[in-house]
């Protein structure tokens, strides 16, 4: 029987593949089985001793009180004394250092200056109130003439006696007047 060289040659190939992977897996190296390890955790040991114990802190520095008070003088002056130490107690109102007196002197001569200026303003304050009173009644008594003088002026005229224009005149000096009275009345009334 003929065998077709186009079949066989591809099985041979085939068959040779075959063989040399079973011979290449039986030839393999064979591995050693993997073993599971547990993890191990590595502590260290210290015994504990009983006792009383109370932790110790060096520290370097200044206790201050928080109750400090910085005093302040109204002015420069040199210090004279001082009449208490540090950290000592003091009480309300002591005496805690004396100041040389005559930094002051001057500033107490400007107040004491300033003081007898005030005072003069206020006894000339009362003066010109007194004046103002005194002179507010002559000056009621004036309007009083003025408009006096304007019922007088205005009879005249309606007996044709007298003229517009003197009416007119008498007029504004009533008005005038009044004016002088107002604004003397608001002094008055502005002195306190």
């Amino acid at each position: 029987m003929k065998v077709n060289k186009k079949f066989v040659f591809p099985v041979v190939i085939l068959l040779l593949g075959a063989g040399a992977f079973a011979l290449l897996k039986l030839t393999r190296a064979q591995q050693p089985p993997t073993e599971i390890q547990e993890r191990v955790w590595r502590v260290e040991v210290q015994p504990a001793n009983p006792g009383v114990l109370s932790p110790t802190l060096i520290l370097y520095g200044t206790v201050e009180t928080p109750q400090v008070l910085k005093a302040a003088a109204p002015a420069e002056a040199v210090v004279e004394q001082v009449l208490v130490k540090e950290g000592q107690r003091v009480t309300q109102g002591q005496l805690l250092i004396q100041l040389d007196t005559r930094d002051f002197l001057p500033q107490v001569d400007r107040a004491r200056a300033e003081v007898t200026q005030l005072e003069a303003e206020i006894a000339s304050e009362e003066e010109r109130h007194k004046a103002d009173i005194q002179a507010l009644r002559r000056e009621q008594e004036i309007l009083a003439l003025a408009r006096a003088g304007v019922d007088r002026a205005a009879r005249l005229q309606k007996k044709s006696v007298g003229s517009d224009s003197a009416l007119d005149e008498a007029k504004q000096v009533a008005a005038q007047q009044a004016l002088t009275v107002i604004a003397r009345e608001y002094n008055i009334s502005d002195h306190q």
